[in-house]
């Protein structure tokens, strides 16, 4: 679009968000990012040799910053990472036997996704589906949704997403 002389600038389009996830151990968070899951450390930032950590880390198109700063984000968060090779890697993990995290095998969700939830030591959880799945699920759901909404009112529509159900949503649609 134009305006003017000017091209519009669109804020959104630079790539992916980056999460920030609380820490409150340095080495505990070296330890489960770096040693236990394979991410590499990107930078490491202090205002002065006192101040809270804060840091990126990086694996394969994954970046998340870990902050010990207590203002930056709360415990608890939950990260969607699409993540290839999803057997192997939980296989992998679950060879290195690391004391605060012992994964099984990847499990297929009720909304139909092959995933795999991590849990960091700082109460912070990161759901892995198999990024192939995930991706075909997503627009999956969208299209669904988009074919709902046309033939349904919002109160019908709102029913059959919180109900999570392949069948009645293609009972709807007039598939089953």
């Amino acid at each position: 679009m134009q305006n003017g002389n000017r091209a519009a600038v669109d804020p959104w389009n630079e790539g992916p968000g980056i999460a920030i996830l609380r820490i409150f151990d340095e080495a505990l968070a070296r330890d489960f990012y770096v040693e236990f899951l394979g991410f590499t450390i990107d930078f490491e930032h202090r205002f002065d040799g006192d101040a809270p950590l804060y840091k990126g880390v990086s694996l394969r198109g994954c970046k998340l910053h870990l902050s010990d700063h207590f203002g930056d984000a709360s415990p608890g968060a939950r990260v969607y990472i699409p993540t290839e090779g999803l057997g192997e890697y939980a296989s992998r993990l679950r060879g290195k036997s690391y004391k605060h995290e012992r994964p099984g095998p990847p499990e297929k969700t009720p909304w139909g996704t092959l995933e795999l939830t991590l849990h960091d030591p700082f109460g912070n959880a990161l759901p892995l589906p198999r990024a192939k799945g995930y991706r075909a699920s997503w627009r999956a759901s969208s299209l669904m949704i988009r074919a709902i909404k046309a033939q349904s009112s919002t109160e019908k529509v709102n029913g059959i997403l919180m109900s999570r159900s392949p069948r009645k949503i293609l009972s709807v649609l007039g598939k089953s």
